[in-house]
């Protein structure tokens, strides 16, 4: 595993396995600090109703010139676009020497999909993925931080940060890239 690190949060990228059905990863985080932190861990599908289906497995999907960049972190909403809601994923708390592994699951071809995308979902064929890259977001256990909770329609609790303080308070954590 390789250990990527901020002052606070230690990503260790583990196994990274392609198939031509599927990329998965296998990660894990660690709380190297002396205080808590939320790390977004948890994204979800919307379903007709307007109900979370959480998703474990799930991270957005960037391609970035052979790199595909896998994030669970808060996308900051385009200057000048206007949303009823900001897309906030879900998070977890993180205590001083604690880690979760984390375990995502990219189908091919992969769809490109972060929140406030404008374009097309681009698809992504396995054999033009040369590296993998992922990002991760969190954030310190800060005076005045909101949280929503809920159970999604398969009887999951969550709970998600009010979007401007989180967003304000966000670091991220990041692998760079590493060949496949």
């Amino acid at each position: 595993m390789a250990d990527f690190r901020t002052d606070t949060v230690e990503l260790r990228l583990g196994r990274v396995e392609r198939t031509a059905e599927a990329l998965q990863v296998e990660a894990s985080l660690r709380n190297t600090g002396p205080a808590v932190v939320w790390v977004f861990d948890r994204l979800f599908h919307t379903e007709p109703s307007g109900h979370y289906r959480l998703d474990a497995s799930l991270a957005y999907v960037e391609e970035q010139g052979g790199v595909l960049v896998l994030s669970r972190k808060l996308h900051p909403v385009p200057a000048g676009l206007m949303v009823e809601f900001p897309e906030v994923p879900c998070v977890s708390r993180l205590a001083p020497g604690a880690s979760r592994e984390q375990f995502i699951r990219v189908a091919f071809p992969a769809k490109t999909w972060v929140p406030y995308s404008q374009g097309v979902r681009r698809a992504v064929s396995a054999d033009s993925i040369r590296s993998v890259r992922l990002q991760w977001g969190f954030f310190p256990d800060v005076e005045g931080l909101h949280f929503y909770r809920g159970r999604d329609v398969a009887g999951q609790d969550f709970q998600y940060p009010a979007y401007g303080p989180a967003l304000a308070a966000q670091r991220l954590v990041d692998t760079g890239p590493r060949e496949l």
